[in-house]
């Protein structure tokens, strides 16, 4: 299930001061002359926080089934908006030929 992520940022003096919620819970803080590196330093300073907390690889979706389940919200959104379905192509191929 997806979290709520909340950055919120205020002006003290000289300084920005940014910081990040999930879920309405305080995660992590960072200041910066400007208010975009202090959100940008805050957002760091939380994935750091909350990166051990992931569940080990092997419990993530694979990159596939993220594809997968990206290209089938394409195809429902292109659907319910009546436009043309999204025609796929590949790019570019690498790596070996047995893995292709």
């Amino acid at each position: 299930m997806g979290k709520l992520l909340n950055i919120k940022s205020v002006r003290k003096e000289t300084d920005s001061i940014a910081y990040v919620f999930v879920d309405g819970k305080f995660i992590a803080s960072a200041s910066a002359a400007k208010k975009d590196l202090a959100k940008l330093e805050a957002a760091k300073i939380a994935l750091d926080t909350l990166a051990p907390l992931l569940p080990p690889t092997s419990m993530r979706p694979s990159i596939t089934d993220m594809q997968l389940r990206a290209k089938q919200k394409l195809n429902e959104l292109c659907q319910n908006k009546k436009w043309p379905k999204p025609e796929y192509s590949i790019a570019e191929e690498s790596g070996p030929a047995h893995g292709k």
